[in-house]
């Protein structure tokens, strides 16, 4: 019965270890994940202490992501060119075809006009793309061109954030 104790005690400061790595909490502890997982080992198998170990770890891994982190990139479909409203390529997106001379008759999901409202922009066809402003029903003043398959993560660096309203491909 000692050894399984040893056992039980040694996953479950390995689960509480893994929290703290996880966590960065660097605190003391009073009844923490280890506490907890000892008290209740004593009356489970080893397997079973195993599991729940993971299960702690996980939960923790779940819960305690950084408040800072940044949006994960909302992916856009191939040959497809997509324009979004937040930086680095989040927050709504809308996807085109090859080209659109005007993005005013064109809506994010949200119900808000696309026109003049990108912040970053992906190119998932084989073709540059020119992406112009104060264009309306026209193509206007071209602001950039952007090679087959690239992305701009912040359209402030063109001098174009929230103010592109169409696109075309180079060279038709």
């Amino acid at each position: 019965m000692k050894l399984v104790d040893q056992r039980i005690s040694a996953v479950a400061e390995e689960a509480y270890g893994a929290v703290r790595a996880l966590t960065g909490w660097q605190g003391q502890r009073s009844a923490d994940a280890a506490d907890v997982l000892r008290g209740k080992a004593m009356r489970m198998s080893s397997r079973k202490v195993a599991v729940a170990a993971g299960a702690v770890v996980a939960g923790v891994a779940l819960f305690a992501a950084p408040a800072t982190a940044e949006p994960a990139p909302v992916e856009c479909s191939p040959d497809l060119v997509c324009v979004y409203d937040g930086y680095n390529l989040t927050g709504e997106i809308y996807m085109f075809g090859l080209s659109d001379l005007n993005y005013a008759d064109d809506a994010f999901a949200s119900g808000l006009s696309v026109n003049d409202r990108s912040s970053s922009v992906w190119n998932r066809t084989g073709q540059h793309i020119n992406f112009y402003i104060h264009g309306g029903a026209n193509i206007g003043d071209l602001c950039f061109r952007l090679e087959p398959y690239g992305s701009r993560n912040n359209l402030g660096g063109e001098g174009c954030d929230n103010s592109v309203s169409s696109h075309y491909p180079a060279g038709l």
